[in-house]
């Protein structure tokens, strides 16, 4: 049997009622199935100014990062550069400065240091035990062959007793010179005979005019190094590297207007900016190099840090 179900009215509500008030679609009031203008207004509102506040904080992270990032580069820039210069200055000694300027340093520097042996002048009025008439120098000059770069020679130094360092301009053809026995020289002079064949060395007649008794010389190379427009990022500063003759090399980007050199001379405690006449650059006791770089952090902006490194030269009092 079939039983025919009738919907009634709620409780109080006359026959006929019920089509005003229930139905799908029915937009009546107890139970209706969707949302009115103002909640899906307040819905999508809601949902804006969350997705806004996700997105501002997504971006704050991002320019944090980016800054951070920055920071760290820079630091590590100047850091690299800071080391560099400290590693190769300091085995500069007294008078090894050639040019002291703000945005300029050029440096001599040495490459190894031996012991003078034996030397007689070209003269024939030795000096030393030997009576060659040409004149020659024997030396010991300690070095490792594979990595030694005969290129990189711009010249040597010696020492007088005074422990002052004299240096000569000559690249390697014309120091380095040939015959003589070198090693049984130094050997009688008392060297222990433990190092390579390669490390003695007989130089050039002409070395000796300028021994005047030393017992020490030592072979240099010139160190450049410069603050110029970089050619890597046309517009900012970059400190450029040079060694011997070889061409310029740009060594770090990015540095600050504010980069410079600065020098101590004699017993002063105060730092200037360029050091001019012979004397008083031979009097140079230690260099100074602001080494201020800087970076964009990202946000239109830019990162500086600077790092200040002092290098008192070998020997210096």
């Amino acid at each position: 049997m079939v039983r025919s179900r009738r919907r009634f009215p709620p409780e109080g509500l006359p026959e006929g009622a019920m089509e005003d008030t229930v139905g799908p679609g029915s937009s009546g009031g107890w139970g209706r199935g969707g949302f009115s203008l103002l909640e899906a207004l307040v819905a999508v509102t809601l949902a804006t100014v969350l997705i806004t506040l996700v997105a501002s904080v997504f971006v704050a992270q991002n320019r944090f990062f980016q800054g951070t990032v920055a920071r760290s580069d820079v630091q590590d820039r100047v850091r690299s550069v800071a080391e560099q210069i400290r590693s190769e200055f300091r085995a500069v000694t007294l008078d090894g400065v050639e040019v002291a300027e703000p945005d300029r340093i050029v440096l001599r520097t040495p490459i190894t240091i031996g012991i003078v042996c034996d030397y007689d002048e070209p003269s024939g009025k030795g000096k030393g035990k030997g009576s060659g008439a040409t004149g020659s120098v024997s030396v010991y000059l300690p070095r490792e062959e594979a990595l030694f770069d005969e290129d990189r020679v711009t010249g040597y130094g010696v020492r007088d007793e005074g422990g002052t360092w004299s240096y000569f301009g000559n690249g390697w053809g014309d120091i380095v010179g040939s015959g003589g026995n070198p090693r049984a020289d130094c050997e009688e002079a008392g060297d222990d005979g433990t190092g390579d064949d390669a490390e003695y060395l007989t130089l050039d007649g002409s070395v000796a005019q300028n021994l005047d008794g030393s017992g020490l010389i030592s072979l240099i190379t010139r160190l450049e190094f410069t603050l110029d427009e970089s050619q890597l990022r046309p517009g900012e500063l970059a400190l450029f590297r040079a060694v011997g003759d070889g061409a310029s090399v740009e060594f770090a980007t990015g540095m600050a207007e504010d980069a410079r050199f600065q020098y101590r001379v004699g017993d002063s405690d105060e730092w200037q900016d360029q050091v001019n006449p012979p004397p008083q650059r031979r009097n140079i006791r230690a260099v100074r190099m602001v080494a201020e770089a800087r970076s964009p952090d990202g946000a239109g902006g830019e990162v500086q840090h600077g790092w200040v490194v002092e290098i008192p030269f070998r020997n210096a009092p």
